[in-house]
């Protein structure tokens, strides 16, 4: 699978991170991203497990995870917007 596009900034702080969690991660689990933004981390977790919910307080990141992921083909991740109280 093709990494989404992603500032090179962005890009080697999710990799660096990524590296750090895959030991521990599990093609069967599912993973929450809270506070996901535009879903970056989420898309770059999605890779290695079998699913990802992804939740941001912001209705317009939403929408941009959503079509970022639409683009980028990945079906195992999932976003939605948390109510703000």
């Amino acid at each position: 699978m093709d990494k989404p596009k992603v500032d090179s900034e962005k890009s080697s702080h999710i990799d660096l991170a990524i590296e750090k969690v895959k030991a521990f991660l599990k093609a069967d689990y599912a993973v929450l991203d809270y506070g996901c933004a535009t879903g970056n981390d989420a898309f770059a977790i999605s890779g290695f497990v079998k699913h990802v919910d992804a939740i941001d307080i912001s209705p317009k990141m939403i929408s941009i995870a959503n079509r970022r992921a639409v683009e980028n083909k990945i079906t195992n991740a999932l976003f939605y917007t948390l109510a703000q109280h």
